[in-house]
């Protein structure tokens, strides 16, 4: 399978995003310190599209799909079952956002170590940690 490459980004208008990922060269103003990167993406009619994107909104895409076939890109927040060897925690409902960690990502659960992101037919994107952080406080 061939790895996917491709970002988003929250526009000024809280709206996501998708395509490659830029960065503006550096300058001083106001406008810069907020939004120094773009989504840039050719849209459907072949014109040249891109999109400056607030800092630190930028996700890059997984490669993987939850179980409703929504793409899953850093920065979401999955619901998924665990399906570890703990038997006392196996079949728990996991609330977790997704992060890039050493070579990979990973769901990033707060009270037990991270474990590897692991595709299976139970995870779902339910938010993201940018406009749904409330989601992690469950």
């Amino acid at each position: 399978m061939e790895r996917i490459i491709k970002f988003r980004g929250l526009t000024a208008n809280n709206e996501w995003v998708y395509g490659d990922l830029l960065h503006d060269k550096p300058n001083s103003t106001a406008y810069y310190k907020e939004y120094s990167q773009r989504i840039c993406w050719i849209n459907d009619k072949g014109a040249s599209c891109n999109q400056p994107v607030k800092n630190g909104t930028v996700g890059q895409f997984t490669n993987v799909l939850d179980k409703n076939d929504v793409e899953i890109y850093n920065g979401d927040i999955v619901k998924t079952v665990y399906l570890g060897n703990e038997c006392n925690a196996r079949g728990a409902i996991i609330i977790s956002p997704i992060e890039y960690f050493g070579s990979g990502f990973t769901l990033a659960i707060t009270y037990t170590p991270i474990y590897p992101f692991i595709v299976d037919h139970t995870i779902e994107v339910i938010g993201d940690i940018y406009r749904n952080p409330e989601l992690l406080s469950k």
